[in-house]
């Protein structure tokens, strides 16, 4: 499980949103986790009332994912009206079960504890992530997580992906993105690196590389900038000079 999301999940819900009696998913409100692999980090999400749809295109790690936490997946009716073209790109698998609450490294997780995974706590999409973009109907996000997405596709596609994000996230929606930094000269990605100054561009409607139409309003904040040195904290990839995961909160204004 990452860490950063528990360290940091206050500040990309809220306050008011920690403190709330009612869970997310009971006011219908939906969370996405793009390219989700088989993370730890969409348990946690369920266990903290999220209602979340992750989008993975690996059959293998869903059916690993399946497998390892011992839940029952089941393929469910895509209530969408896809287009010809895109009817066998995508498919919708719902997971249920009771399952094993991860170890974690910022809380003491109880022996024993459970986390229930009831109907519609937790679906995955099966497919390509930038086919979203020709779903018409698709409906948006209130909260989106990215452990690592943006940093991951190949860079050149990095201005789709910020208007995917567009189409797909409802105003005042929040995105927890966790990127990754270095010296460009030191490595060759994937993980890309990408500043939180780049992100601010991106987000930022006429600037260079924004796709964004002039509509469109975001708020961009760095939480946390956790750098590392060799010798001081090291990093897993241990030929950087430095690196740094910077932590950043984008909030969406207006349309």
């Amino acid at each position: 499980m990452n860490p950063f999301l528990e360290q940091y999940y206050n500040n990309w819900l809220g306050e008011a949103e920690v403190k709330s009696e009612t869970t997310l998913k009971s006011r219908g409100l939906r969370t996405f986790v793009p390219l989700c692999g088989k993370s730890l980090d969409l348990l946690y999400l369920v266990k903290r009332g999220h209602c979340v749809e992750g989008l993975e295109g690996a059959e293998k790690a869903l059916a690993e994912f399946t497998q390892e936490h011992g839940m029952t997946r089941k393929e469910v009716p895509i209530e969408l009206s896809l287009p010809d073209d895109l009817k066998s790109e995508f498919s919708l698998f719902e997971f249920t079960g009771e399952v094993a609450e991860p170890p974690s490294k910022v809380t003491e997780v109880p022996e024993g504890s459970k986390i229930d995974i009831t109907p519609g706590s937790l679906r995955i999409w099966k497919g390509n992530l930038f086919r979203l973009k020709d779903v018409p109907d698709f409906p948006r996000y209130n909260f989106w997580f990215d452990r690592g997405s943006f940093i991951a596709i190949d860079p050149a596609t990095r201005g789709e992906y910020v208007a995917l994000v567009h189409k797909l996230l409802a105003p005042g929606a929040k995105m927890l993105l966790l990127s990754f930094q270095y010296k460009k000269e030191e490595m060759q990605g994937p993980p890309n690196t990408l500043s939180y100054e780049e992100v601010v561009e991106f987000f930022t409607p006429g600037s260079a590389t924004s796709p964004l139409p002039a509509s469109a309003k975001y708020r961009v904040t760095l939480i946390d900038l956790v750098e590392y040195k060799p010798g001081v904290r090291e990093h897993r990839f241990t030929k950087l000079s430095w690196a740094a995961d910077p932590v950043i909160l984008i909030e969406k204004l207006e349309d």
